[in-house]
């Protein structure tokens, strides 16, 4: 029993396949709650469902796969849950976990990028649109452009950071008036941007 706990030390590939367990575990056990809570089907087909999730033979191939894929469908599952609890109750704090979740995502895998950006605008649209309540533009009007604000916001930066930290030009693409917008535009001089 000591020899297997020995076994499970930081660094080695039994460590790495436990925590790849530990994720893929997780993200069918937020499958199967998002079924139940949003969808509101019986237990049992959440179970028989999560179940089929984690032996579908693209789930199995990412946890041969490097952590990375994943720790990123353990992201997208519960940025999928904070979705649809935005959906059904509209709080900003809710959403702002949305646009951290995001920013999350895209660093992990760039290809969530456009859904990223285009929740921004559809998930407060889409709130109301299924509320019927238009009497209520203003708070609309608020959860849309804080959701697209937050969202531009988080981008930027994380474009910014990762051309500074990777030595790349890639944060000289973001406009000077945007960087000194969000708080970095004296970074960015520093950095020989003007």
């Amino acid at each position: 029993m000591a020899d297997s706990l020995v076994s499970c030390v930081p660094g080695t590939l039994t460590t790495l396949i436990f925590a790849q367990v530990l994720v893929s575990a997780a993200t069918a056990w937020l499958f199967a709650l998002a079924l139940l809570r949003f969808f509101r089907v019986h237990f049992a087909v959440a179970i028989a469902a999560s179940i089929a999730f984690v032996l579908d033979p693209l789930q199995i191939v990412h946890e041969r796969l490097v952590m990375t894929e994943t720790f990123t469908m353990f992201i997208f599952a519960g940025h999928l849950l904070l979705g649809f609890s935005y959906l059904r109750h509209p709080r900003l704090m809710t959403l702002a976990a949305v646009c951290l979740t995001g920013i999350l995502l895209v660093s992990l895998r760039i290809v969530y990028t456009p859904i990223v950006l285009a929740e921004a605008v559809l998930l407060p649209v889409t709130r109301w649109t299924l509320a019927r309540d238009w009497s209520r533009t203003k708070g609309l009007a608020l959860h849309l452009s804080l959701s697209v604000l937050m969202t531009l916001v988080l981008h930027g930066g994380y474009r910014y950071l990762v051309g500074a930290w990777g030595g790349s030009s890639a944060y000289l693409s973001i406009p000077r008036r945007f960087l000194s917008r969000v708080g970095v535009g004296a970074a960015a001089r520093a950095r020989g941007c003007d």
